[in-house]
């Protein structure tokens, strides 16, 4: 075996930096590609609290509608509603209101961030 001569040293040098370099980006890559998977993660858990969420604004939508249209007729009906004071009825109803927009909104906002 013959000795290697000065310009097969260099290229050997060279190539041996290029392989710590591959080394190098394989060790980043490798990174990146966990830190991708846990975000996944993220973003799927996220989408089912989304999709929970949807379902509980459903549900309470619908409560919210139904003891609407149940102040609604007993409203009608009371003697006490037909003043301009507002009656407990009346003052739920706007409580169940505002904490139905503000789910809303919470949906909006959670909408818009999975997008």
């Amino acid at each position: 075996m013959s000795r290697l001569d000065s310009e097969e040293k260099e290229e050997l040098r060279n190539l041996k930096g290029e392989v710590a370099t591959l080394r190098q980006t394989q060790a980043t890559l490798r990174d990146n590609i966990s830190e991708l998977s846990e975000a996944l993660t993220n973003v799927s858990e996220n989408q089912d609290l989304i999709e929970d969420l949807r379902q509980k604004y459903v549900q309470l939508e619908g409560i919210v509608s139904l003891l609407c249209n149940n102040c609604s007729r007993q409203s009608d009906d009371d003697p006490e509603a037909q003043g301009n004071q507002p009656t407990l009825r009346d003052q739920n109803y706007e409580r169940l209101r505002a904490e139905l927009d503000q789910v809303s909104m919470i949906r909006i906002k959670r909408s818009m961030l999975s997008t």
